[in-house]
């Protein structure tokens, strides 16, 4: 048994999204017509050029500001705790110093920054910055070996500037991207 007919369109609720047709709505723009009616609900999307969608790429600025927060917290819980045990701290403490200092920028710009600037120089930063420590972390054993300020990048180390890197740079892509798109018009 199918649903009653929606207010937009022919096709019943429980319709198959094969079925769905696209219809223009007013000042809404065209939305795609399933049975949850859920793009309908949302709205349209800010055009790319729009104020509206530099407003979204600053929250998505602070959103990875705050994902990076917790990504390095929960490393300097976990890794300070690990090396103590395993008495490595006394080696490997420039290591854990950095990703706290990276967790505490990190929660200046995703709060308490008054601009987005410090987000955005965060996210960029981190992006570039990481994915190069994960490239020369492959390639080598770590930074300053021999030293007292040693920083290891075994492979735990390589999956973790992987996980907070790529992030950052499909959001930097992004940003490129759409600044590329401006400047040629």
């Amino acid at each position: 048994m199918c649903c009653q007919a929606g207010p937009l369109s022919s096709q019943p609720l429980g319709a198959p999204l094969a079925l769905a047709k696209r219809r223009t709505i007013g000042q809404k723009g065209t939305v795609l017509l399933i049975g949850s009616r859920l793009e309908e609900l949302s709205g349209p999307r800010p055009a790319k050029d729009s104020p509206d969608w530099r407003m979204e790429l600053n929250k998505t600025y602070r959103a990875f500001c705050k994902f990076a927060t917790a990504v390095f917290v929960l490393n300097v819980v976990y890794s300070i705790p690990t090396k103590l045990i395993q008495e490595r701290l006394a080696e490997d403490w420039l290591h854990s110093v950095l990703h706290l200092l990276s967790a505490v920028f990190a929660a200046y710009a995703a709060w308490y920054a008054p601009s987005n600037l410090p987000a955005r120089a965060y996210t960029w930063g981190i992006g570039f910055l990481y994915g190069g420590l994960l490239v020369y972390g492959v390639l080598t054993p770590g930074l300053f070996l021999n030293t007292p300020f040693v920083i290891p990048l075994g492979t735990a180390d390589n999956v973790f500037h992987l996980f907070v890197s790529l992030p950052a740079l499909v959001i930097t892509a992004l940003e490129f991207r759409r600044s590329l798109r401006t400047a040629r018009r």
